[in-house]
C-alpha cells in the first residue's frame, strides 16, 4: 500500500497531465477550426488524438504509480482537464 504522501503526489500529477491534455485538446480544437477539416478528417484526428493521450497517461501510470489504475486517477484527469477549460479555453470567454 502507499503512503498518503505518494498518492497524494501522484494525484496532483495527474491534474496536471489532465491540464496538459485539456490544453492540447483546445489548440486541437482551434486547429481543427482553422484547417476547416471535413468529418472524416476530424474522426481520423479525433482517434489520433485519443491515443496519443491515452499512451501519455498509460507511461505516466507507469512512471508515478506502477502502472495500477485507480478510481482518482480519472477523477484527476477530470479535475485538470476542467480547470484548464473552463479557466483557459477561448471558447469559454466568449459566452
Amino acid at each position: 500500500m502507499q503512503p498518503v504522501t505518494e498518492q497524494l503526489r501522484a494525484f496532483f500529477l495527474l491534474v496536471a497531465m489532465g491540464f496538459a491534455a485539456g490544453a492540447v485538446f483546445d489548440a486541437y480544437r482551434a486547429l481543427r477550426r482553422a484547417l476547416r477539416l471535413k468529418r472524416r478528417a476530424t474522426n481520423l484526428g479525433d482517434a489520433l488524438f485519443w491515443l496519443l493521450v491515452t499512451v501519455l497517461t498509460y507511461l505516466l501510470l507507469l512512471i508515478c504509480m506502477a502502472g495500477e489504475v485507480r478510481f482518482y486517477v480519472f477523477v484527476a484527469m477530470a479535475v485538470g482537464a476542467g480547470l484548464y477549460l473552463r479557466l483557459f479555453s477561448r471558447r469559454n470567454r466568449y459566452r
